[in-house]
């Protein structure tokens, strides 16, 4: 007889010679203390589930569950149990296909393109620029991205919690790996230490091709100013942000 014990559950069980046979036979030996390491069936069948479990898309009603949990009802579309008409935003759909997605990885049916750029959705309020941004977040979480979503309140809010608890290396880190929507840029206040992440945010999804989405009612031209970071701002640094949103962004004009 041949002891085994599950490396999973732990379970101890006694092997007949019959299995131990073809097991050596198979090139599966006992350690040095005659103990095969050898998963119970109960923890083997958990285990094929499991992995097949992970090649199959998620079931509707939990992604369902889990969209809800991430965007606001007032931006959820009425087939997703919100308010939003679709076609209302219908005029970003064309563009969403032609120039947005290739910032939204196995979101463009074309074969190849592009790297992956940041959005600004600039324009006046009641112009559909959230509604619009929320269904770019809705075909990013649908490709598989983790959505984080700030307004500008609560990034500052969030950011001086971080920085509070000396996480805010690691809270950034986090966020690059998401595909990021930030509403309403330069309508609540910022604190100069809150705007310095905030561009020092711009500057690595620009370098690492992030997948960032802004809105405002304001152009990228006047986001500096009105974000109140000219203030003790080195020229060279001012410059260098502008050419940020200059070379890197898809502007869109939101009407």
């Amino acid at each position: 007889m041949l002891n085994a014990i599950c490396p999973k559950c732990t379970i101890r069980w006694t092997l007949d010679a019959e299995t131990k046979l073809a097991l050596v036979t198979a090139g599966i030996q006992p350690d040095v203390d005659g103990v095969l390491w050898l998963w119970c069936e109960a923890c083997a069948a958990n285990d094929e589930a499991a992995r097949r479990a992970a090649g199959k898309p998620k079931p509707k009603r939990d992604m369902a569950d889990e969209w809800a949990a991430i965007c606001p009802v007032e931006y959820r579309t009425t087939g997703e149990g919100g308010e939003t008409d679709f076609e209302r935003v219908d005029q970003f759909r064309a563009f969403d296909q032609d120039g947005i997605g290739w910032s939204i990885p196995g979101l463009s049916s074309k074969a190849a393109g592009p790297k992956p750029r940041p959005v600004l959705i600039a324009g006046d309020p009641g112009t559909l620029k959230t509604r619009a941004s929320w269904r770019i977040a809705r075909a990013a979480f649908d490709c598989g991205n983790k959505v984080e979503s700030f307004t500008a309140w609560s990034f500052q809010a969030a950011y001086q919690d971080a920085a509070g608890q000396f996480r805010s290396e690691a809270w950034m880190a986090g966020l690059l790996k998401s595909f990021i929507l930030l509403d309403d840029i330069g309508k609540s206040p910022w604190t100069d230490n809150t705007a310095a992440a905030f561009f020092e945010l711009v500057e690595r999804v620009c370098v690492n091709h992030g997948r960032l989405v802004l809105t405002s009612n304001d152009k990228a031209s006047e986001i500096l100013a009105i974000l109140g970071t000219r203030r003790g701002m080195s020229s060279a640094i001012e410059g260098a942000i502008a050419r940020r949103f200059r070379e890197f962004f898809l502007m869109v004009l939101s009407k």
